[in-house]
């Protein structure tokens, strides 16, 4: 009996036995199965002895032989082989596999390997497989007879998964979300799938800013954090087998805060605070309900439920003044502002404000500067905040539309009253951030929102 350590075969193997596969062996990816080292001793083993010659004299027959089972190494490529358990009684002179995408493949096609001569048993390597395709293979061994075939085998290449990248949705200045759907395993379970980001393109799994979404391959979903505020980023999510890993397509998307409509608004930090750098502009509650566009100054004096419109009631105006609000639609239990903000109460107002050195100099900080959008002589506009406030006027009740050019106003959550709520404000000749404690419930203001 021929005797093999655990990794190395017997000094007695035959010298015939074709070395380049097995000398490649310990090469391959380390993905190949134990079972491929088991395999190949064991044909390396059933060498040690070459089968018998029949006695002289005996009737010649042909050769007998087994295919060795298959084992993946990439992914286009197999080994296999063949046990000779039988010369026939004449010499074997040609000898290795054939394989075809059709039952019986025979010796007369080009897909064969020719592994020598001789009564030892040998290895195939089979090279050029596509995915996803069925294969026939059996071993094939010739003598002076003809040619005789071992048992027939079927197998299919792995390969990479395959794998879509979702739209990235819902973000924010500091995170987003997107995910995968996985179209193919590519034959083996999908052990490690998530998503990847950077801001560079072609993002891979050795970096550490990656979503782990466990194995199987079920659709995913991937929460992407720790953004930076306003930067572009690369995504794209990653699947992987026992081939390795694949990747989707590749997304780019910008930080920032976004609304259902998707408005991108710019955000600044004053102090503790985080406020949007721009006026609210969507016609959405947060949920996805519409906020009714009202354009009668007689129907919008008489509701008692959200609205917005445009200064005049003209789009030319949407930028950069955004939307006039009604304080209905500000203290709808749906919400006006995107998930994670708020419309401020007055107290936070009155932070903004103190922060800025008070009402009396506040409102040069937050202005827009020069006379481009306020009237002369925008008196200390610095805009040193970069608040970004601008003369946008309002809908009055029995006013209609007023004082754009002259003063711009932001709604706070907060009521002074049962028709009344709490405003604050810039006019273009002084300096003060005025608090105003009693427009209508029904005026139409602009909303800054401010982060939770």
């Amino acid at each position: 009996m021929c005797k093999m350590s655990r990794y190395q075969a017997s000094p007695q193997i035959n010298q015939n036995l074709p070395m380049s596969p097995l000398s490649t062996l310990f090469t391959q990816p380390k993905w190949i199965h134990r079972s491929l080292v088991t395999t190949l001793m064991g044909i390396a083993c059933l060498a040690c002895t070459n089968s018998p010659v029949d006695p002289k004299g005996s009737p010649k027959t042909l050769p007998t032989l087994e295919t060795v089972d298959i084992v993946q190494i990439s992914i286009s490529e197999v080994i296999t082989g063949g046990l000779i358990q039988g010369n026939g009684g004449s010499a074997i002179f040609s000898k290795g596999v054939v394989w075809s995408t059709s039952s019986g493949p025979t010796i007369d096609l080009p897909s064969k390997t020719i592994d020598g001569s001789g009564d030892a048993n040998f290895v195939s390597r089979i090279t050029g497989l596509s995915s996803n395709t069925n294969y026939f293979v059996r071993a094939y061994a010739t003598n002076e007879v003809g040619t005789n075939y071992g048992n027939q085998l079927t197998f299919q290449i792995k390969s990479l998964a395959t794998i879509e990248t979702a739209a990235v949705t819902q973000i924010t200045i500091d995170g987003a979300i997107s995910g995968g759907l996985i179209e193919s395993s590519g034959g083996s379970p999908v052990s490690a799938k998530g998503a990847v980001w950077s801001t560079s393109p072609g993002p891979t799994i050795s970096l550490p800013t990656k979503t782990m979404d466990g194995p199987g391959c079920c659709n995913f979903v991937s929460y992407l954090t720790g953004l930076n505020s306003n930067t572009t980023y690369f995504v794209r999510v990653y699947a992987t087998n026992e081939v390795g890993t694949s990747y989707g397509n590749e997304l780019s998307f910008v930080t920032g805060l976004y609304d259902l409509e998707g408005h991108r608004y710019e955000t600044v930090q004053i102090g503790t605070q985080i406020w949007m750098a721009e006026n609210l502009n969507t016609s959405k509650y947060r949920n996805g309900d519409p906020i009714s566009n009202v354009g009668s100054q007689p129907e919008w004096e008489g509701l008692v439920s959200g609205a917005w419109c445009y200064y005049n009631n003209d789009l030319q105006f949407a930028e950069p003044y955004g939307r006039l609000y009604n304080w209905f639609a500000v203290t709808d239990l749906r919400k006006l502002c995107p998930a994670g903000w708020h419309v401020p109460i007055d107290q936070e107002l009155t932070s903004l404000t103190d922060f800025l050195g008070g009402e009396g100099i506040a409102g040069g900080k937050v202005k827009v500067a020069g006379t481009s959008y306020w009237n002369p002589p925008n008196a200390g506009a610095t805009n040193e905040s970069g608040f970004n406030h601008y003369p946008n006027g309002y809908r009055g009740v029995g006013a209609n539309f007023k004082n754009l050019g002259i003063s711009g106003y932001v709604w706070s959550s907060t009521e002074s009253g049962p028709n009344t709520a709490l405003i604050r404000g810039a006019v273009f000749d002084v300096t003060i951030f005025f608090h105003y404690g009693n427009p209508s419930k029904r005026d139409g203001y602009s909303v800054r929102c401010l982060k939770d």
